[in-house]
C-alpha cells in the first residue's frame, strides 16, 4: 500500500472534496483519479455515520418543543430548523465545543462590560441570531454596566 493510499484513506469525505474541487493542481492524476473513486465510498459512510448520530426527535433551540428532525421549522414557534448547526451530545468533542462557546461568551461579557454599547449591539445581533438568552443576559449585562459607569461619573463630578 502507498503512502498516499494510506493517507487518503484517513481523509474524510470533505477533505476529498476539498482537494478536488480546489487542490487538484497539488496532485498527480493517477492521486486525482484514486480520490474520485474514493468519493463515493466516504460520502456513503458520512452519510451512515450522520444517520447513527441525528435523533428522531430534538429539542426545539428557541422554545424547547420536540421536533422531528424531519421538519424543517418547529411547529410551534416556528424557528427554522437546521440540522448541522444544532450540536448533539454524543461524544468528548462536544464537550471540547462547550468549554470553547462558555470561553468565547466569557470574553463578550468582559467587552459589554468595558463597552457597553458594543455589548448592546451584540446582544441585538446575538436574539436576531435566534440566541435570545445569550442576546438579553449581554443587553441587560451593559445597561448594568453603564447605570454603574454613570453613577461613578456622577460621584467623580
Amino acid at each position: 500500500m502507498s503512502d498516499f493510499t494510506k493517507e487518503m484513506k484517513k481523509m474524510s469525505a470533505d477533505d476529498i472534496e476539498l482537494i478536488l474541487s480546489d487542490q487538484k493542481e497539488l496532485f498527480t492524476d493517477d492521486e486525482i483519479q484514486m480520490l474520485v473513486n474514493e468519493l463515493p465510498r466516504k460520502l456513503e459512510q458520512k452519510k451512515i455515520d450522520n444517520e447513527k448520530i441525528i435523533p428522531d426527535i430534538i429539542k426545539c433551540p428557541k422554545c424547547d418543543a420536540p421536533t422531528p428532525t424531519s421538519e424543517s421549522k418547529c411547529k410551534y414557534c416556528e424557528y427554522k430548523l437546521d440540522i448541522t448547526k444544532i450540536k448533539f451530545d454524543h461524544s468528548d468533542e462536544d464537550d471540547e465545543n462547550i468549554e470553547f462557546d462558555k470561553s468565547s461568551n466569557i470574553s463578550l461579557f468582559v467587552i459589554s462590560l468595558l463597552l457597553p454599547i458594543i455589548g448592546i449591539i451584540l446582544g441585538i445581533v446575538y436574539i436576531g441570531k435566534n440566541d435570545e438568552d445569550l442576546g438579553k443576559s449581554l443587553i441587560y449585562f451593559s445597561i448594568f454596566a453603564t447605570v454603574i459607569y454613570s453613577i461613578i461619573l456622577y460621584n467623580l463630578f
